[in-house]
């Protein structure tokens, strides 16, 4: 059997800054195996749309929002094309078959990529039925950060033990009512007082609705997950209540005396590996490249402006050629945080320099464009359209 060619990355990423990012429906941050983590989705993503970036400053290109949106995110499904689909599978008569093109079109879709946009070979695209060949993992804590505690503490007073949690803090930070704190600075009316002060109230209970949202839907997730029926009836309609309720508000409040979000400690250290599965040397350049774009500006996460988020990373790099079995190292890839250059050792640094992703742009053979994408796959529908 003929084995493909294989780069593969194994190395770490590390915690410069706490880190902190949210996933919608989760309370904290997620965990693998009681771990936190980075998901493979959101580092890939980083890397994904550094990628968009360069080859279009490479190919001179300004995408337009379907072009743009297949670039970096694999595009956006039309809901009339996804139906058109359904309705040519099912067939809209008795004895009819799907069109041959519908199994056929990937594969054109993926030839062109192959050929003319390496950021979608290598990222893929779900709606044409390109399948990518990076793959990557996501980061598990591997350590726990520099600044823990004990993994449980003593309280004088009650003689109970708490258990601390070895990788993540929670920060805890207000927002002040400026009128309530300097009232001397402001020189209002009456009138307007009253007017914000009204104000004010409606957005405490905006608060006070979200409070009660958030304790709704952790009910409705317990009651899923006992399979009770009763239990989630009752949750749902509890949550429609508030969110009829919340329809009315229309202003956030000044004065947060308690804001707070989980956070992974600074220090900590994350395996991570990448693995291109039979990539061109423009896919593996481009690849490089956008490691380099990340390098300077090294951020994962949310919150980068409370200064989170920060991370160096560093990996060794193997090969496995096309018709090979054997391993070889071939260099290493890092940066260190601080928005400087990518380090490469061996190989990668031939990577870094392009020689084929650029000459690629200079033949003019890249061509990024979300209609290209789309023709490519309907060749094989003008010859049946013919043949019938």
């Amino acid at each position: 059997m003929k084995t493909p060619r294989i780069v593969r990355l194994t190395g770490a990423i590390t915690a410069l800054s706490p880190i902190s990012y949210t996933i919608c429906g989760i309370d904290g941050l997620p965990r693998l195996a009681g771990r936190p983590y980075l998901t493979a989705s959101a580092v890939r993503s980083i890397l994904r749309h550094n990628g968009q970036e360069i080859i279009c400053d490479l190919a001179a290109f300004k995408p337009n929002p379907d072009s743009y949106f297949l670039l970096a995110g694999g595009g956006i499904v039309d809901k009339a094309d996804k139906k058109g689909k359904k309705d040519k599978a099912e067939g809209e008569g008795e004895g009819e078959k799907a069109s041959s093109a519908d199994s056929i079109a990937p594969m054109l879709r993926t030839r062109f990529a192959q050929a003319h946009n390496p950021l979608v070979r290598l990222f893929g695209s779900m709606t044409n039925g390109v399948g990518g060949k990076l793959w990557c993992e996501h980061a598990l804590a591997k350590t726990p950060g520099e600044f823990f505690g004990p993994m449980e503490e003593k309280d004088p007073e009650t003689g109970r033990r708490t258990a601390h949690d070895p990788w993540c803090d929670t920060i805890t930070h207000a927002r002040c009512d400026d009128l309530a704190r300097n009232p001397d600075r402001f020189d209002w009316t009456a009138e307007e007082v009253e007017s914000y002060l009204i104000r004010r109230e409606e957005a405490k209970k905006g608060s006070d609705l979200k409070k009660r949202k958030k304790e709704a839907q952790r009910q409705l997730r317990a009651a899923r997950a006992k399979n009770d029926a009763v239990a989630i009836s009752a949750a749902r309609e509890a949550l429609a209540g508030i969110e009829s309720e919340e329809g009315g508000i229309k202003h956030v409040s000044l004065a947060q005396p308690n804001i707070s979000y989980e956070c992974i400690r600074k220090g900590t250290v994350f395996e991570h590996s990448w693995e291109l599965r039979d990539p061109t040397d423009a896919e593996i350049e481009l690849f490089v490249l956008a490691l380099d774009a990340w390098a300077t500006w090294p951020y994962y996460g949310g919150r980068w402006f409370h200064g989170c988020g920060r991370v160096s990373a560093a990996y060794d790099v193997t090969v496995r050629e096309a018709g090979s079995r054997e391993w070889t190292s071939a260099g290493r890839i890092a940066f260190d945080g601080t928005g400087g250059l990518l380090e490469v050792e061996g190989r990668p640094a031939q990577w870094l320099e392009a020689p084929a992703l650029r000459a690629m742009a200079a033949s003019g053979s890249l061509n990024l464009t979300h209609d290209a994408i789309q023709a490519a796959g309907k060749d094989i529908e003008a010859d049946e359209d013919e043949a019938a």
